[in-house]
């Protein structure tokens, strides 16, 4: 009777909660009912339970995505998705929804910004496995959020606008399943939500990718100022044929906001790269026609060198297991021979070794032991262009070379959070120019951009 009388109190768990935990022992129920009727609970206070079923929904997330295309979104990916669009207020679906990641990270930002997200948003939600449904009215339940959501072959998105509200939404955001194939071709044209046609269909009369018909629809299910944000494929960024005609008629309406290029090894269960789009039906006509490439890397330099400088460089070092012997030109021993003290600053336990070389036993963890000679033929060479015997001078130079190294390694570890504070700093102007003086950002209008490579 406990689930009936949970699902009592609220109409939208009414035939979702699972009957069958009688299947487990009593001894393992009596457990689970100490661990949770545990007062720390309630000390730690917030949305303590909604986090523990998030836990376990990362936890099991191998078992919860299939081989189908689909994929358990990680939070960090949704949390980007949902601090770029800033939802305040207004109608947010999902197509896909799944476990309803994008609903409880949309909430919790509407909460934290001071209003209700209750109150404030309206969630509709289409998920074509009845199961995942049943996690998502659970996940929005534990974290007080409701929310419409609909499920089995009515919520098939390819076939069906389960809750009609194509031009309506102030918000899309999705991670829908990527690549999917053998969709009927004629059930998906009269289903409708195509602004930009139909994309290839086979001798079969199927569509043989699905990704270009759900970026059809999340831009079509917008309203005249909404925002989308959703994560797709990244071949789905220069496919050919029908999906690239749909591609250029979207870019030609202005309404690409954004792209973000995510690496391999953000998913639980795969490690295939992809990228985040973002549409803005909203976005001022004076920016409509224009580009804005950002040079991560310069970027990430940028602010490197400029945090060394303000909080000082104190590196940590490594020692080697075998010492790096760097061999350099006799004028590029001379300048790092004479500046041993200041590369002892930077990690660097280095001496001379004789024979215009420089034995090198301990380095910093910015630089990886196979680069240790080229970075100090680099920084030799910097010096020795510069030509300053001053030692701030010289200083700077180290640290041009180790924020570009500490770049570099970054890689695509780059946490969210870090890409989010770099994109505001570049847009807010703080950050122009690399250490070196390369632009972190170039703006380009459409125009400009064909004729850069000669093509539409």
């Amino acid at each position: 009777n406990a689930m009936q009388l949970i699902e009592e109190q609220s109409e939208q768990l009414t035939g979702v909660l699972p009957k069958s935990y009688t299947d487990f022992s009593d001894e393992i129920l009596s457990e689970l009912l100490r661990i949770f009727n545990n007062s720390a609970l309630d000390e730690v206070g917030g949305d303590i339970i909604g986090r523990i079923y998030e836990y376990f929904l990362n936890k099991f997330a191998k078992n919860i995505a299939s081989d189908d295309g689909v994929f358990f979104t990680p939070k960090s990916l949704v949390k980007m998705i949902v601090n770029v669009i800033e939802p305040k207020s207004g109608i947010l679906l999902d197509p896909a929804c799944g476990s309803g990641g994008m609903f409880i990270q949309s909430g919790d930002f509407v909460n934290h910004s001071g209003m209700n997200a209750n109150n404030a948003m309206t969630f509709y939600g289409q998920e074509k496995v009845e199961y995942n449904a049943q996690l998502c009215l659970m996940n929005m339940a534990v974290h007080g959020l409701t929310g419409v959501i609909k499920s089995g072959d009515e919520a098939n998105s390819f076939y069906h606008d389960a809750h009609n509200l194509n031009g309506c939404c102030d918000y899309i955001m999705a991670n829908p399943p990527f690549n999917v194939d053998k969709v009927k071709a004629e059930s998906a044209e009269s289903a409708g939500r195509l602004p930009f046609g139909m994309p290839a269909v086979n001798k079969n009369k199927e569509i043989g990718n699905g990704n270009y018909l759900w970026i059809s629809y999340f831009y079509s299910y917008l309203n005249e100022h909404g925002c989308a944000g959703f994560v797709m494929a990244s071949s789905a960024t220069d496919s050919q044929g029908k999906d690239k005609d749909i591609r250029e008629k979207l870019v030609k309406t202005g309404h690409v906001d954004a792209m973000v290029s995510v690496g391999n090894n953000f998913f639980y269960t795969k490690s295939l790269p992809c990228s985040l789009w973002f549409f803005d039906k909203g976005k001022p006509q004076e920016l409509q026609d224009k580009v804005l490439f950002i040079d991560k890397h310069a970027a990430h330099e940028r602010m490197n060198f400029d945090r060394m400088k303000a909080e000082g460089y104190d590196p940590m070092s490594q020692t080697l297991l075998a010492p790096a012997v760097c061999r350099l030109s006799p004028e590029e021993h001379a300048a790092l021979t004479a500046r041993l003290p200041l590369l002892e600053e930077f990690g660097f336990a280095a001496e001379d070794f004789g024979g215009g070389a420089l034995i090198v036993r301990r380095a910093p963890f910015d630089v990886d032991p196979g680069d240790i000679e080229a970075t100090l033929t680099e920084i030799a060479r910097k010096l020795l262009s510069t030509g300053s015997a001053d030692p701030a001078a010289a200083r700077d130079e180290l640290l041009h070379t180790m924020a570009c190294k500490a770049a570099i390694k970054g890689g695509w570890r780059t946490s969210p959070q870090e890409l989010e504070r770099m994109a505001r700093a570049v847009m807010s102007g703080q950050v122009r120019y690399c250490p070196h003086g390369r632009p972190v950002a170039i703006e380009l209008t459409r125009g400009q951009l064909e004729k850069q490579f000669k093509r539409a």
